[in-house]
């Protein structure tokens, strides 16, 4: 039984090379790094769409706003920024093209998405008139480990752009 399944999956190999499914000079060799171009991405992804979203959602939630509403949604903006920024460097490292990433990004999907309940738990609406039982859209003062929240995701970003930065280092290919 075991000599037929090898038989089997030399056959399938070699009919393979012979019709071109698989090349041997595309194929990467043994010993290669991550990918060059995967890490350059990575680093953009983290530049232009984590940070703006962190640094973007400061601003916003900093400058008095006249109407609530719109500071509502230039918040989640920034928000769907970060959480987009950190969705694509998930898709990234898909195929575990820089090793250790992935704890990693696992902690960012989590501080992304524990930062999105504290955004959302800033607005809420309260009954203006009890009368017409009118509601408006108000904001609870920031506390102290809402901007901690923030930290923890630029210190994520730092060590991430560390370990992009260390693989590129070692080799990549």
């Amino acid at each position: 039984m075991r000599f037929q399944r090898s038989a089997a999956s030399g056959a399938v190999l070699f009919l393979s090379l012979f019709y071109g499914a698989v090349s041997p000079a595309v194929a990467a060799p043994e010993g290669a790094g991550p990918d060059c171009s995967a890490l350059d991405e990575m680093s953009a992804a983290l530049r232009n769409e984590v940070e703006p979203g962190v640094g973007g959602l400061r601003s916003v939630l900093k400058q008095p706003y006249g109407l609530f509403e719109v500071q509502q949604n230039d918040a989640n903006t920034k928000m769907d920024i970060l959480e987009g920024g950190a969705s694509r460097l998930r898709d990234l490292d898909e195929g575990g093209a820089a090793p250790g990433l992935a704890p990693l990004l696992n902690q960012l999907d989590a501080a992304a998405a524990d930062v999105r309940t504290s955004t959302d738990d800033i607005f809420y609406f309260r009954v203006m008139n009890k009368f017409t039982q009118t509601e408006v859209l108000s904001r609870r003062p920031l506390r102290p480990s809402y901007w901690a929240k923030l930290d923890h995701i630029d210190d994520l970003a730092d060590q991430i752009d560390d370990l992009l930065g260390s693989v590129r280092e070692r080799g990549c290919g």
